[in-house]
């Protein structure tokens, strides 16, 4: 069954990014300080090996950072929302879990940072990638994502399975229960890189 749940990309569009920004990188130094690790938050942003991604953490460091009010006004305003569409789609269907693939394409080819092409056409990168994930993230939902086979190039896929906030015991029975389903995925075989 397909099920659309209403304004969804648009309500986690706003949130998504500025959330991520805002959290990673105050993440990033609380676990470097707690660790007393010799390296500080810009250091790790300076190896992080995509170029957009690398520009995004290097402005909210030196640029433009997420306000501490926009920030709040995600927890307060847009999050809620976005719960609330969750609830009232799995309320309105009837539903224990929604069961979507985890990305809608699998790994991109090395060098496609800023698009990929899907369905014929060139689209942003990350956007894309996310898009099955981010609002549920941004929600709160209990979520999981398992193996779900090989694609006729040998690229791993997955299916990931979202459920309301309380339900993780549900939501890993029904993917332990889809797992045991799915044939044993084959270790890849990895070639030595010459250096």
């Amino acid at each position: 069954m397909t099920i659309n749940i209403l304004d969804i990309a648009s309500l986690a569009a706003d949130a998504s990014l500025p959330l991520i920004f805002y959290e990673v990188l105050r993440d990033i130094s609380m676990y470097l300080a707690r660790h007393r690790a010799p390296i500080h938050a810009w250091q790790v942003v300076e190896q992080v090996a995509g170029p957009i991604e690398r520009n995004w953490f290097e402005n909210e460091l030196w640029g433009s950072p997420v306000s501490a009010m926009a920030y709040v006004d995600i927890l307060e305003r847009k999050r809620p929302a976005i719960r609330a569409a969750y609830e009232t789609c799995f309320s309105d269907a009837r539903l224990d879990a929604l069961v979507l693939p985890t990305t809608p394409l699998p790994a991109r080819p090395v060098g496609d940072d800023e698009n990929v092409e899907l369905n014929g056409a060139r689209v942003p990168t990350m956007p894309t990638y996310i898009r099955n994930t981010d609002a549920s993230s941004i929600a709160g939902l209990v979520s999981i994502t398992v193996p779900a086979g090989l694609t006729d190039t040998g690229l791993p896929v997955g299916v990931s399975f979202d459920g309301l906030p309380y339900t993780d015991a549900k939501i890993l029975a029904i993917a332990h229960a889809f797992q045991k389903e799915v044939p044993t995925i084959p270790f890849p075989v990895l070639s030595k890189v010459r250096g």
